[in-house]
């Protein structure tokens, strides 16, 4: 059990545990664009991306951990807002079988297009009016695999804080660069920048393989139930498709992007395949 400075203990039924639930469940307004997240590996991620900590929850006779406990005095001498709960309280604010004495609100990094980091090899995905907020956070890890610079989402039908696009991002939504913008200002962006737009859906002419990702390279998927919209097919230069040899004509959207951002990482970076 960690040692504590004296704290305040709240209940179940406490404003802040209830915030704390509303976000998790996704039954609360989010205006502050706060993120509720659980146990130790989920917070030292966003400890690691220099994310902002609203509130600490901890739970003393459930941390047992060096990293924990050094998490804990960090928030602290920083400043977080630090409060108690008891282990009841704790087993019924988090998933985990075995929690581990720690959940946080913390704010969501806000990023912009001037954010996004220009080199020669530039990779970004455009997330065009995708819908399934699994599917957004799958792509951000995915996007941190793969070293992808940055994550757009254009036309957007799905909060950057819904509780499963920060749970299947498995902690890189605080790493990844991820924008929300308007379609005609990430055009605009894009050709300023000389990146090649590439859209991925059935009508693409060319196969993804033989496409060349050399330079900057911006890949466009589109909606899980309509595909890429008019307006970016009117803005690609290339449009590329996945062979499909089954009766389904198309991949999974996270599997889709997966297979792209890997494709484009080995034009870029050919070493890292050896």
């Amino acid at each position: 059990m960690i040692e504590l400075p004296e704290l305040q203990q709240i209940g179940i039924h406490h404003p802040k545990v209830k915030e704390y639930l509303g976000l998790k469940n996704n039954t609360k307004p989010n205006p502050g664009k706060l993120v509720a997240i659980e146990g130790i590996w989920a917070l030292s991620k966003a400890d690691q991306a220099k994310a902002i900590f609203e509130l600490l929850f901890v739970c003393p006779e459930l941390i047992y951990s060096n990293e924990s406990s050094q998490l804990v005095k960090d928030c602290l001498a920083s400043g977080t807002e630090c409060v108690t709960v008891s282990q009841k309280v704790m087993e019924r604010m988090v998933d985990r079988d075995k929690p581990d004495g720690l959940a946080a609100l913390v704010q969501l990094p806000i990023m912009t297009l001037a954010d996004i980091a220009l080199n020669k090899k530039v990779r970004v995905i455009i997330l065009d009016a995708l819908e399934i907020p699994g599917n957004v956070g799958t792509i951000i890890r995915s996007a941190d695999g793969s070293g992808t610079s940055a994550v757009i989402l254009t036309n957007k039908r799905t909060r950057l804080t819904h509780p499963k696009v920060v749970h299947s991002s498995m902690g890189s939504i605080f790493s990844v660069k991820t924008v929300v913008g308007e379609t005609p200002e990430v055009v605009a962006w894009l050709r300023k920048n000389h990146f090649t737009v590439f859209t991925v859906s059935t009508r693409g002419s060319l196969n993804y393989r033989n496409a060349d990702y050399t330079d900057r390279c911006a890949l466009v998927l589109g909606s899980e139930r309509f595909g890429i919209a008019k307006e970016w097919h009117e803005n690609e230069d290339v449009g590329v498709k996945i062979p499909m040899l089954g009766v389904s004509d198309s991949l999974n959207v996270g599997h889709a992007s997966a297979l792209l951002m890997y494709e484009a990482l080995h034009s870029q970076e050919p070493q890292l395949f050896k």
